[in-house]
């Protein structure tokens, strides 16, 4: 293959810098390479060198019975542990049928403790850690050369971040560039839970909520990971008996709680640029107890009972609460009513209450005939998401003229936030910020930030985030 200056990713090969500069060396630049001069005489060229390009092989041999059927690795980095699957940018491996982790361009960021996981029906079974350590110059750039001073970041990640100059120097002295911004858009999912801890009850449905707080790029797969007794288990809407766990709606709900289920559990979402997770989240399931006790104040007073005394319901769906009624032909029930108490509240809710069907003589709580009033134990209601929750990082900014700024924004919301817009408020108008806006990026469910490319003077004023 003949390679001159017009070929890609490379740099030289030319009279004035004749070296051969392979911008992004995969294994693909082995072999022998010969340099060549033409005159108008002939042509002459060098020995052969011979280039071998090798890449950073973390290697792992997995023996399971019975057979394996997912690979990941974990690497852990001053405490932080992040999740690396099949198929992030600048890996190859971690397959069932080759575990082994492959670093296709090792840089700084992969510095840290590497272990090599594999599952299959019975559990989950980890390697011992190793500790791998990146030595040398500034790995992942080109250029900065006296032929090339231009910079070239190979493999541009969110660390990458911040404000760039160029300084060249002389005998005379040195000489700077103005200052370059650079905001690199994407990363890992963020993946947050609302509650640290669930209590539910068997042979009742109930649900773990999971929010996708900002992925860039969007997310393509989510899972869950359930932990008891150091056996961990993936689950995923393929598992029979849970709900959910999609794109869509990442939280989990079972069918139907059982004692075995109490654990530890968390929620993972992975983008093109790797997997994120949540915090841990606590399950506690205790086993349903006989509910049918009644308070009562006289004997003949309606007796009533109830089935379940807990109940998680995700936001905006219904949910039916349930009791039942023991039938006195001679003391007849005729009135029927609920209570339900906010925080020491009293509340009462009745066949005429908006928002509600049943309580009824047929679907009752407390129940009322001649003698007097009977009503239920206590039911306990978890109502599961809210409002979107939306925070900035400062509520006063700064910024110089024409130059991009970046207005923070973090969102929480379950069920999953669909629009976001800003608003903008100067000397008494308000103005609507939507996405696409001319000179503006972000303003997106999954990038709520506003992102004034040029700000000027016009763009002063007070901003408000709004979902």
């Amino acid at each position: 293959m003949d390679i001159d200056s017009s070929t890609k990713g490379i740099s030289g090969s030319s009279l004035k810098n004749p070296s051969l500069t392979v911008l992004f060396a995969t294994t693909s630049e082995s072999g022998v390479y010969i340099c060549f001069a033409t005159n108008e005489i002939s042509t002459g060229k060098s020995s052969q060198i011979h280039v071998t390009v090798t890449e950073l092989i973390i290697r792992c041999e997995i023996s399971s019975d019975p057979p394996h059927n997912r690979v990941y690795w974990e690497k852990t980095v001053n405490g932080t542990k992040t999740i690396i699957n099949y198929g992030a940018i600048g890996t190859n491996g971690i397959t069932p049928e080759n575990p082994s982790l492959i670093l296709q361009y090792s840089t700084y960021a992969d510095a840290g403790d590497y272990t090599c996981n594999a599952i299959n029906t019975v559990g989950t079974g980890q390697s011992k850690s190793i500790h791998i350590k990146v030595h040398g110059g500034t790995y992942g750039t080109a250029g900065m050369s006296f032929v090339h001073p231009s910079l070239t970041v190979l493999t541009a990640t969110t660390s990458d971040s911040g404000n760039y100059s160029c300084v060249v120097g002389n005998a005379v002295g040195l000489s700077q560039s103005p200052v370059i911004n650079v905001n690199i858009v994407g990363g890992l999912p963020s993946v947050a839970v609302p509650y640290k801890t669930y209590e539910a009850v068997t042979h009742s449905a109930f649900t773990l909520t999971c929010t996708i707080v900002n992925a860039d790029p969007p997310i393509f797969k989510v899972y869950w990971m359930r932990k008891i007794n150091n056996k961990t288990t993936i689950l995923s809407s393929a598992t029979i008996g849970i709900y959910n766990v999609t794109v869509e709606y990442p939280s989990i709900t079972f069918e139907s709680a059982d004692s075995s289920m109490s654990g530890e559990y968390i929620c993972f979402a992975t983008n093109n640029i790797g997997t994120g997770q949540s915090s841990q989240v606590l399950l506690h399931v205790k086993e349903k107890h006989d509910t049918n006790e009644q308070i009562t104040n006289q004997n003949n007073a309606p007796k009533v009972g109830i089935d379940i005394d807990i109940y998680t319901v995700p936001y905006a769906r219904s949910v039916t609460l349930t009791c039942f009624v023991d039938v006195n032909e001679e003391y007849p029930v005729h009135n029927v009513y609920w209570e339900h108490n906010h925080f020491g509240v009293i509340k009462i809710i009745d066949n005429g209450t908006i928002g509600i069907s049943g309580s009824t003589v047929r679907t009752p709580s407390l129940t009322t005939n001649i003698i007097g009033t009977g009503k239920s134990n206590p039911i306990k209601v978890n109502v599961i998401g809210d409002f979107p929750t939306v925070e900035i990082a400062s509520s006063e900014i700064e910024a110089l003229y024409g130059e991009e700024v970046n207005i923070t924004c973090h969102i929480s919301a379950d069920p999953a936030a669909y629009m976001v817009y800003w608003q903008k408020v100067a000397d008494g108008r308000t103005t609507i910020l939507k996405h696409g806006a001319v000179g503006i990026q972000g303003i997106t469910p999954t990038h709520p930030s506003l992102i004034l490319q040029n700000p000027t003077k016009v763009d002063n004023g007070n901003i408000d985030v709004l979902r």
